[in-house]
């Protein structure tokens, strides 16, 4: 898939595999895509989606305060590799997920989360490109809804 978090704007994540559906978390609310239905979710109406779309984009942007707000944090650091840990401290979050493990070196290589069903998730990040550029017309249409 394809993900861009873009400071101002929130996070665009693409998911292609094993099935096709588009997600953007912004300030006012999120947008599912799939098979060529659009759901928009506002903000005000759904409150635990837009809790974990604050949390998606404070472990982007490595907001740190933001994180401690929801989450009791680890963090270990072994010759440039780091892994974070995140447990709930939120009700409303612990009713969904055990723990959030997030791993890398330069730039975040894994997000892993384990749901209190047993029920685990691994996204793996590749090729990214942290480099500060302008979105392209296009990417800024993403963000609308």
């Amino acid at each position: 898939g394809k993900m861009i978090y873009a400071t101002e704007k929130g996070l665009y994540w693409n998911i292609m595999k094993p099935f096709e559906v588009v997600y953007v978390f912004t300030e006012n609310g999120m947008l599912q895509a799939e098979d060529n239905q659009r759901t928009v979710i506002p903000a005000e109406e759904y409150p635990l989606f837009m809790e974990f779309s604050q949390i998606f984009q404070s472990i982007f942007s490595g907001n740190y305060d933001e994180l401690a707000k929801y989450f009791e944090i680890f963090f270990t650091n072994n010759n440039g590799k780091w892994t974070l840990g995140l447990r709930p401290l939120n009700i409303i979050i612990m009713t969904v997920i055990t723990d959030i493990t997030i791993t890398g070196g330069k730039n975040i290589e894994t997000i892993s989360f384990t749901e209190t069903n047993g029920d685990s998730t691994k996204i793996q990040l590749l090729n990214i490109d942290s480099g500060a550029k302008a979105l392209s017309k296009e990417q800024e249409n993403y963000f609308v809804f």
